[in-house]
C-alpha cells in the first residue's frame, strides 16, 4: 500500500534528526507507529514524548487510543491520568489550537461532550477542529440545525485549500504524500488528522447527499 510505504519512509527520515529534536521525534514516531498498527511501540514513544512535554495533548490522546485494548484497570488508570491533566490544562486558558483540538478529542472520548464542544469551538482556525465541532454538534441534535455550521465548514475548507493547505473532503489519500516531501512533518500530521476526522467527513458527506435537492453543495 502506497501510504504504508510513505509512512515507513517517514520513519527512516526521523532517524536522521539531531538529538535536539528528540521530543518532536518521539511524538512523530508514536504517530507513525500508531498509523502502522504498532501500538506497543507507539505507547512507548508517546510516554517518552510526555516525559519531555506533559502538555502534549496529541500524545495524551493517542495514549488513550493505544490502551483501549488493555485490561480494564490499566485502561481506567490511563484515562484518569490523561483526563485529569487535560482538565487542569484547559482551566489555564493557555491552550494553543492544536492542544484545544486534541483536548476536544480527549473530552469526547471520555464522554464529556460539553468540554469537547468548547475545545473544538475555540480552535476555530484549525480545520480538523471545525469538522469535529460538526460531529459533536450532530450528536443529539436535529440534522436541520447543522446547516449553518456545515456551510461555514465548507467555506473554511475551500479557503484552506486555496491558501495551499490540504483538505479532508476530497479522496481517501492525502495529496500531500504525492510525492513524499523532504520534510514530511506536515504530511504525517495531516494523515493522522485525516483518520481522526473520518467520522465527521462521512457525516458531512451524508448530510450533503441528503440535502442535495435543497441546493446545498460541497462548495457551499
Amino acid at each position: 500500500m502506497v501510504i504504508e510505504q510513505h509512512l515507513r519512509a517517514a520513519q527512516q527520515w526521523l532517524t536522521t534528526l539531531p538529538p535536539a529534536y528528540q521530543p518532536i521525534s518521539d511524538r512523530l514516531a508514536g504517530l507513525l507507529h500508531y498509523l502502522l498498527d504498532e501500538t506497543g511501540l507507539a505507547a512507548e514513544a508517546f510516554f517518552r514524548a510526555l516525559a519531555a512535554d506533559p502538555d502534549d495533548l496529541l500524545s495524551c490522546y493517542y495514549l488513550l487510543l493505544v490502551h483501549e485494548s488493555a485490561d480494564d484497570a490499566r485502561q481506567a488508570a490511563v484515562q484518569k491520568q490523561v483526563l485529569t491533566h487535560t482538565v487542569a490544562y484547559a482551566k489555564t486558558g493557555e491552550m494553543e489550537p492544536q492542544a484545544l483540538y486534541y483536548g476536544g478529542h480527549i473530552f469526547r472520548r471520555c464522554g464529556m461532550t460539553e468540554g469537547a464542544e468548547r475545545c473544538f469551538g475555540r480552535s476555530d482556525d484549525w480545520l480538523a477542529a471545525n469538522y469535529m465541532e460538526v460531529l459533536v454538534q450532530a450528536e443529539g441534535r436535529p440534522a436541520e440545525s447543522l446547516e449553518p455550521l456545515i456551510r461555514y465548514l465548507l467555506k473554511r475548507e475551500s479557503s484552506h485549500i486555496a491558501a495551499g493547505g490540504a483538505g479532508f473532503m476530497e479522496g481517501d489519500a492525502p495529496l500531500c504524500w504525492q510525492p513524499l516531501p523532504t520534510d514530511p512533518v506536515e504530511a504525517i500530521l495531516h494523515e493522522a488528522q485525516r483518520r481522526e476526522v473520518a467520522p465527521a467527513v462521512a457525516l458531512v458527506k451524508q448530510w450533503l447527499e441528503d440535502h442535495r435537492q435543497g441546493g446545498v453543495t460541497a462548495a457551499g
